[in-house]
């Protein structure tokens, strides 16, 4: 036993001796600095490029059970040949390597070193996929060759449908019902022939006419042709559960058919239920075409969207700005692009140091180019000044240069005055010595020359009349040694809110306030404000022992 107590002893000592590694020097790495695909729900969201920029700050989550399934992806131009790769995250994947079929031909685990093996061929796509739960992925990349003979898969005309799956897993009773709404865009001028078809969990096809109201409108019918004029959109819309009584019917996945020659479509959707609501995700978001030459060798799209010239930001608050731009096209400044990269930073953002600013999450959708876009970048600090700038990805990930670098300050913290009424609103407290002389009331009551004054440990608050958000309080100590001759102000204590009374969430924490001179007033700042219509200070302990003798207590909403 000591024996092994001596053995386990050194591996710990040995292991806290190895050098922590805070970047991934592998610029030999077949994806280094290139984006690499998200998707979730089976399509694809947008590509990251922070994975493979040798960086090991945090990029990308994956793993989240309310999401779905959800990996990365990149697909070679080209076969590869992998021997080696190297991963650094929070916890376990797996690299999955599919061949240009889409067969899996090997899985490895991803491991902190760079590790060899023996060489896969053939390889076409990677896919990273979490083994245990959430997880965060910082850093990654493999290593090998490209093969001589390139992939040369014979150029296709392009589908005529397209199938996506409907997250219809959701409460649905007499009491609870979920709506399930589609919209589809025609955008060429020419009609397009098409049909919708809807799948229940059987397979069987659902051919139920839709319904609408306030506003909700419904003209397709499911398993039936129709036609869609040039640049118009048909909807369809179903209520399953509720008096309907028809959950059974829900449906989880569907197609959309192209009979015409010659179309181009976009589509989407939404599922809303008691319980929340999801986005049904067509073709990842993007419009596609009929009957157009698909990429293939030798036509592949090798233009990069044009630069955004006219980003601005403007309308700051304290912890927002917003930007507004143009939109660039797929191809230059023609058509749609697919994805945008917004990043802020605190220094001017150049090319040198794109990779470092900071990524913004929630990015329009592009739209058709020439179209007025804009976000509202939130979780910024007060009085700081923020530079943004961004690049325009297409479908092929061909990259826009850098857009002009703007930049707005935010605002200074400011607050309004005290909101608690002098009358409308209802005092709670623990325990009060007496009411006429040392009521609970006092600490509101907008005279700091009295007090609240009772036995340690006590809490006092109000009930509002109305949920405010809170996000300053102060507290005094009385300006009569009176009524607080002993200096009993409170020393630790949590400020809490609460929407019936009963359950608390702590806001703030203070120790140790200490050394109150009479009459004085100290102000707290509430980091996570949250709206509640009841408040307390709940003090553990004060600065006189057994005794609690509060003078006043405020409350302020931010501006």
């Amino acid at each position: 036993m000591k024996k092994y107590l001596s053995v386990l002893l050194f591996s710990v000592i040995l292991f806290l001796m190895l050098p922590i590694s805070t970047t991934f020097a592998y610029p030999s790495g077949l994806l280094d600095g290139k984006p690499v695909d998200y998707y979730q729900y089976n399509a694809k969201i947008r590509p990251y490029d922070c994975i493979t920029d040798r960086l090991t700050s945090h990029c990308v989550q994956i793993g989240r059970p309310d999401l779905g399934p959800e990996w990365m992806q990149y697909d070679f131009v080209n076969l590869v040949t992998i021997n080696a790769l190297q991963y650094n995250g929070d916890n376990t994947v797996n690299f999955d390597f599919y061949d240009s079929s889409n067969t899996l031909i090997a899985t490895k685990p991803g491991l902190l070193t760079k590790t060899a093996f023996d060489e896969i061929k053939n390889v076409k796509k990677l896919i990273v996929r979490p083994t245990a739960g959430i997880t965060f992925i910082y850093e990654f990349d493999v290593f090998g060759i490209e093969q001589t003979t390139p992939s040369t898969p014979p150029i296709e005309v392009s589908q005529n449908y397209k199938e996506f799956s409907i997250p219809m897993n959701s409460f649905c009773s007499v009491s609870q019902s979920v709506d399930l709404s589609l919209n589809i865009t025609n955008l060429k001028n020419s009609v397009a022939d098409l049909k919708l078809f809807l799948y229940k969990k059987n397979g069987a096809s659902l051919s139920t006419a839709g319904s609408s109201y306030d506003g909700i409108e419904s003209t397709i019918v499911p398993a039936t042709s129709f036609q869609l004029a040039g640049n118009e959109t048909s909807l369809y819309h179903i209520t399953f559960g509720g008096s309907n009584n028809n959950c059974a019917d829900r449906v989880y996945s569907g197609k959309i058919e192209v009979d015409s020659e010659s179309s181009s479509l976009i589509a989407s959707g939404w599922v809303d239920g008691t319980k929340g609501n999801a986005t049904v995700i067509i073709n990842g978001g993007q419009s596609w075409k009929v009957g157009e030459i698909a990429e293939g060798p030798g036509n592949q799209d090798t233009t990069a969207p044009a630069a955004v010239t006219n980003l601005s930001s403007g309308n700051p608050t304290s912890s927002s700005i917003a930007l507004s731009w143009t939109a660039p096209g797929n191809d230059g400044s023609v058509g749609t692009a697919t994805y945008y990269d917004i990043r802020y930073s605190t220094s001017p953002i150049t090319e040198a140091n794109w990779a470092s600013a900071v990524q913004v999450t929630g990015e329009p959708t592009p739209a058709i180019a020439g179209t007025s876009q804009s976000i509202v970048i939130n979780g910024l600090s007060p009085s700081t000044t923020y530079y943004f700038a961004l690049k325009t990805l297409d479908n092929a990930n061909n990259v826009s240069t850098l857009s002009n670098v703007p930049s707005s300050q935010t605002s200074v913290l400011s607050y309004s005055g005290n909101i608690i009424p002098t009358t409308n609103y209802t005092v709670l407290f623990s325990s009060q010595s007496d009411s006429t002389t040392y009521g609970a009331y006092r600490a509101f009551n907008q005279n700091s020359a009295d007090a609240w004054f009772t036995t340690s440990p006590a809490w006092v608050g109000v009930k509002l009349a109305q949920a405010k958000t809170i996000a300053k309080y102060t507290v005094a100590r009385s300006s009569s040694t009176g009524y607080d001759g002993g200096n009993y102000t409170p020393k630790n204590w949590t400020f809490e809110g609460s929407s019936n009374g009963t359950n608390w969430t702590v806001l703030d924490t203070k120790t140790n306030q200490i050394n109150w001179a009479v009459g004085e007033k100290r102000e707290f700042i509430v980091s996570n404000p949250q709206s509640f219509q009841y408040y307390r200070l709940n003090i553990s302990a004060s600065t006189g022992g057994s005794y609690i003798a509060v003078g006043e207590i405020e409350m302020m909403e931010q501006q």
